[in-house]
């Protein structure tokens, strides 16, 4: 029995060393790009000396939040989601080769052929052709989408900011799989991160001492490396030397580059040098011994100077402009620009050469085009207003794009303003039909004349006249405005309190000592637009008769947008009955903006001021309500301290939390009183990418945890902007001992629930029916005006009809017609203002569209106009 024992784990042994040795670690990623989704890449290189069939490999994604059957041992990984791997394709990839898998936008596409003033290309031309397997990524905001192409397994090129992992696993055999590969994964992310434990954090990270590199540079396997490595963390390095991944800078980082070019490292992996035979070029100078590069006057910049050079693989480039603003309008190539050329192999060469322009020569008779500024007179990631074909066959044309023309009745001095000649040539427009004008043709021809007599002819392609999709107003007035209220309660002059072009809808007050119902009057940005007015009928009546609206109808008859402005009487302070019992509730509720920002608004619903310091508000994953109160009051949680905000109160710095912590003091920076009908609008920005800093929607904070007023930082995560299991709790201060400082916030004794946000459960909240998704919106439906119980879930109903909160999204913006970005940002319309029918639950007094009142709440009021023989159904009826 021993004897065979012996044998049995022989075996054994024997069979665990062939599997070992089955294990083809060969196909390596050879390159990755992996910073935003719609430019991302990754290169799969065989290093070995055999053919490999593709078929037995996959390759996935694994990201902060992908659970994993075990946090250190990389061979375990699960395949988690059927979207998140995929196996590669029955394909034999010889020795040396290499594929690129890459993301593709279709959808864009197509939709640009068909509407080019609103949509464009996403992905790269050359990644069309280069591209083995392609990843169609969703991009209709509303699924499925005839014309939207989605690979089943989108989500592997789902990969933000650096922060996710790729991988290779061999399938050894059925049910056998190993990781033999991987890049981006550091797995040094921790729950207290808000990731899974042992998964990335949410961050890039350094790559080759470069920093950030995941998010900012392109990275290069050196070709040293002949086996995979699934230890990232380790070969990542340090250095460049000891580093086996080598990065180039990407052409615009964070930005958006879809007519850059492709480097010439995709689709091959070489041991590339940097010398006099990869360099090659018939038109510019290479000074190797000063690093220098003389080119000829008229070369364009960015990538089109790279193509002067005969393409040889292996290659790469960065182009820098010279830091003079007088530059920065110029296509074409300036002397002190420099251009970084790199060719990748077992180590990178990297030279950075200086440019020196030539002055034109007396032949020269070419145009190039310039940039047009932005409104603040920069020229930050623009680019040329027209396109000008070099060297085409037949004739070279000058055009928008390649399927749009320049603007109708482009001026012809716009046209030479935004062209670029040689300072010695002439130019003249040719006309069409023979007649000279101002304006400019379809047919027309730009003829320049060099120097010495030699004349070139582009063909100007021009629009026919073109509608105008714009349906926005330029502002809502109030031409009648007594001149003592011009510039006070939010005015400016006669323009709506708030007014922004992209915001819908307002709410004005009209003073009580004004007659009449105001006759306000909309401008629009286009006058071609028509505007339709339905006039407010009755300040007295219902919101339907105290709301004016604008309907927008643009030029093309299409694009239609609508702006509403209720308008409310004030009341004579004297008349006013007071409600004294008046609660906060939560109005509104906008997560992840822009993939990154959480917005929450607190209504006073009340007709007195409200003192919001006398309320805590509380946010994390606590599904109990006393645990959010207790919760990050330690000594060791003061980087957690904004989990709970007093509004007009902050916390102490870190030295006395360590000592005494959750002692609120009085924060003069933030104003907690709220007006009647008013809000105070909590905000956590964190990225600002489509909107700029500052823009409408934050200059409604009266507290951003993102941009503190008090210049601390609170870390992201921690404060409002929570992910989507998180809980937000409202409570009120019963203790005033916690207002003044004299006990910490720590007590749930000390605070009563007045309501809650969330599931309550850890698990998506579900409100009216719909899963709460990024870039959504809620606000109180109008008839609402409390919360309406503590209980989670309560006031989310199970439909659209019985929930209180009206639901918006990007889908809901681009159903309206409503372009990028505006189909994101307006996600958070209305923060800063509250629609709300009138309170009467606490009133003595009565209301009438029918008869005239007093209106006050005396024991002495009087009512006009009941005719006689009125009965008293009729009468009542009509209060």
């Amino acid at each position: 029995m021993r004897a065979k024992t012996l044998l049995f784990l022989i075996l054994l042994s024997i069979g665990g060393v062939l599997r070992a040795q089955d294990t083809i670690r060969t196909l390596i990623i050879s390159e990755a790009r992996f910073d935003q989704a719609h430019e991302a890449y990754c290169e799969l290189t065989n290093m070995g000396i055999d053919t490999l069939n593709l078929k037995n490999f996959e390759f996935g994604v694994v990201g902060p939040w992908t659970s994993r059957i075990s946090a250190t041992d990389i061979t375990q990984w699960f395949n988690v989601g059927t979207n998140n791997w995929f196996m590669l394709p029955d394909w034999k990839l010889a020795p040396g080769k290499s594929i690129v898998i890459a993301n593709v936008n279709d959808w864009n596409l197509r939709m640009w052929y068909k509407d080019p003033d609103h949509y464009g290309p996403i992905t790269k031309a050359e990644m069309w052709k280069l591209a083995n397997i392609q990843i169609n990524q969703p991009e209709a905001p509303t699924q499925p989408n005839p014309l939207d192409s989605v690979s089943p397994y989108w989500n592997v090129g789902q990969v933000w900011n650096g922060r996710t992992c790729w991988y290779v696993r061999h399938h050894v055999a059925p049910g056998d799989s190993v990781v033999v590969d991987q890049v981006g994964g550091v797995f040094d992310g921790t729950a207290a991160d808000g990731v899974a434990e042992g998964s990335n954090k949410d961050k890039s990270y350094d790559v080759a001492g470069v920093a950030s590199a995941t998010a900012n540079d392109i990275l290069v396997r050196k070709f040293t490396v002949k086996k995979g490595n699934i230890d990232f963390a380790t070969g990542r390095g340090t250095t460049l030397a000891e580093s086996e991944w080598m990065p180039i800078p990407i052409f615009v980082p964070g930005g958006w580059e879809p007519n850059r070019a492709v480097l010439w490292t995709v689709g091959n992996h070489l041991n590339a040098h940097l010398d006099d035979t990869t360099l090659v070029s018939n038109t510019i100078s290479i000074g190797w011994a000063d690093s220098t590069l003389t080119v000829p006057w008229g070369v364009r910049h960015d990538d089109s100077i790279m193509y002067q050079f005969e393409r040889k693989p292996g290659l790469g480039w960065h182009y820098d402009y010279a830091k003079t603003h007088a530059d920065s309008a110029f296509v074409s190539c300036r002397t002190g620009d420099i251009f970084t050329i790199y060719a990748f192999g077992d180590t990178m060469s990297v030279i950075p050469f200086k440019l020196n322009v030539l002055p034109p020569t007396n032949d020269a008779n070419i145009v190039v085009p310039k940039k047009v500024p932005n409104a603040q007179g920069w020229y930050t990631n623009a680019g040329p207003i027209y396109e000008v074909t070099d060297k085409v066959p037949g004739m070279d044309t000058i055009r928008a794009s390649i399927l749009r023309g320049i603007g109708y009745a482009t001026r012809v001095d716009t046209l030479y303003k935004y062209l670029e000649k040689a300072p010695q040539a002439s130019w003249e427009i040719v006309w069409v039909d023979g007649q000279s004008r101002t304006d400019l043709k379809n047919g027309d021809i730009l003829k320049v004349t060099s120097q010495n007599g030699a004349a070139k002819q582009y063909f100007i392609k021009v629009d026919q006249y073109r509608p105008s999709h714009n349906a926005y107003l330029a502002s809502i007035t109030w031409p009648d405005i007594p001149d003592t209220y011009k510039g006070f309660y939010g005015w400016i002059g006669d323009t709506v309190p708030n007014f922004v072009y992209s915001k819908y809808t307002y709410q004005v007050q009209v003073p009580f000592d004004v007659n009449g119902i105001p006759a306000l009057v909309a401008n629009p940005q286009n006058n071609g637009a028509v505007i339709n007015v339905t006039r407010a009928s009755n300040l007295s009546g219902s919101v339907d008769a105290r709301t004016v609206t604008f309907k927008s109808t643009a030029e093309d008859d299409t694009t239609i947008l609508q702006y509403q402005v209720q308008l409310s009487k004030q009341k004579n302070p004297a008349d006013v009955q007071p409600w004294l019992t008046a609660e906060p509730f939560i109005s509104q509720f906008v997560w992840q903006e822009q993939w990154a920002n959480a917005f929450m608004e607190i209504c006073n619903p009340g007709n007195l001021p409200m003192d919001l310091s006398k309320y805590m508000l509380c946010f994390g994953y606590f599904n109990d309500p006393a645990t959010a109160i207790t919760a990050n009051t330690g000594t060791g949680n003061w980087a957690n301290r904004y989990s709970k905000y007093i509004p007009g109160m902050r916390w102490q710095d870190a030295t006395t939390w360590g000592i005494t912590p959750a002692i609120a003091m009085q924060d003069l920076n933030v104003n907690p009183i709220v007006q009647p009908g008013d809000v105070f609008v909590l905000g956590d920005i964190r990225g600002t990418g489509i909107s700029g800093y500052p823009w409408w929607a934050s200059q409604q904070c009266d507290i951003d945890f993102g941009h503190t007023p008090w210049g601390e930082t609170v870390n992201n995560w921690t404060s409002l902007q929570e992910w989507n299991g998180a809980n937000y709790f409202l409570f009120k201060i019963d203790n005033d001992s916690v207002r003044t400082g004299l006990k910490p916030a720590s007590d749930p004794n000390d605070f009563t629930l007045l309501e809650s946000w969330g599931s309550g459960t850890g698990a998506d909240p579900v409100i009216g029916g719909l899963s709460m998704q990024q870039i959504n919106g809620y606000e109180r439906k109008p008839q609402y005006y409390k919360a309406k119980s503590p209980d989670f879930t309560v006031s989310f109903g199970t439909d659209q009809a019985t929930s209180e909160w009206i639901f918006t999204d990007r889908a809901y913006y681009d159903a309206k017609h409503v372009g990028w970005p505006n189909d994101i940002l307006l996600v958070a319309d209305g923060i800063g203002n509250h629609f709300m029918d009138e309170v009467t639950v606490y009133k003595s007094t009565i209301s009438s569209t029918v008869y005239k009142y007093s209106g006050a709440y005396s024991n002495h009021e009087t009512l006009w106009g009941v005719k006689t023989g009125t009965t008293v159904n009729d009468f009542i009826a009509n209060l």
